[in-house]
């Protein structure tokens, strides 16, 4: 309830002082549900004002704020010095409001054996020095590793945490959303991947 009070007056801030009619959004299929929901709750108080709310990617939602596009950009991380920069450049200040805090989890097909790693393991396969579930423990089948796409705030930060800044190993399927990624992990057996903590499902 937190989290849909705090877009809700992120929102209600914007649009009393910015807004009129239209409020367009953009940006992280992580914030995506709570921005859909608070826009939802906002309209329902507010019939004058129309929401528009798309996913992408937080690089999307950056990218779109620096440009003029949307109103608002949704980001599951911070927005970097550069960017702001950028966007002063293109005349927009601007204020960065943390709606939520959200964890990553790793996900796993279950064919592969493993009922717990350590955060090394997770690194090690994700960097591509692990390729098989045998050399951890698990079921002897090739790991397939699963990632979000570089265009996501979950992905930097996966990269930042975890990776320590390093690379995803190249055969990784790069995906644009958390349901992508936990849908292509549950179907594909020895796959890992990572998800956002309000997409977690059994």
């Amino acid at each position: 309830m937190k989290k849909i009070l705090s877009m809700l007056l992120s929102l209600t801030l914007l649009a009393g002082f910015i807004f009129a009619g239209d409020i367009t959004m953009s940006g992280s299929t992580t914030v995506f549900p709570i921005a859909q929901l608070a826009a939802e709750r906002y309209m329902d108080k507010h019939p004058d004002v129309n929401i528009s709310v798309r996913g992408g990617g937080s690089g999307v939602g950056i990218s779109d704020i620096i440009l003029g596009r949307v109103n608002i950009g949704n980001a599951s991380r911070q927005i970097k010095n550069k960017e702001t920069k950028q966007a002063k450049e293109n005349g927009i200040n601007v204020v960065e409001t943390v709606v939520a805090n959200d964890g990553i989890e790793i996900v796993v097909n279950p064919s592969n054996g493993i009922n717990k790693l350590t955060l090394e393991q997770v690194k090690k396969i994700f960097a591509g020095e692990v390729s098989n579930w045998k050399q951890l423990g698990g079921a002897s089948m090739p790991i397939v590793v699963i990632s979000r796409d570089v265009s996501s705030g979950t992905f930097e930060v996966f990269k930042e945490l975890v990776l320590k800044g390093g690379k995803v190993r190249e055969d990784a399927l790069l995906l644009a959303s958390n349901n992508a990624v936990a849908s292509n992990v549950a179907e594909t057996p020895g796959a890992i991947g990572y998800v956002g903590f309000g997409f977690l499902s059994d």
